[in-house]
């Protein structure tokens, strides 16, 4: 994975973050105005963008993981010509 990809996950971490907290305002005021079907809907939109930021992490840290591994070997051939 290209180092861009990492740049575009993160970004797009970043817009989730703002997403569940507007999320997370909408269930409380459901909440505190006893909508039980709006609460329902609002906690289940929390939980998929959740899982979906956690999928992201996941997929960042391969990418960054493949990254090091591609520094480390440029590393040990740049030291080989010198």
């Amino acid at each position: 994975m290209h180092y861009y990809g990492n740049r575009s996950n993160e970004k797009k971490i970043e817009e989730l973050e703002t997403v569940v907290e507007t999320q997370n305002e909408a269930l409380s005021k459901a909440s505190n105005s006893g909508d039980n079907s709006a609460m329902i809907e609002h906690s289940k939109a929390v939980a998929d963008t959740q899982k979906e930021i956690e999928n992201l992490f996941e997929r960042l840290e391969v990418a960054s993981d493949a990254l090091d591994e591609i520094n480390s070997t440029y590393e040990v051939k740049l030291a080989e010509l010198e």
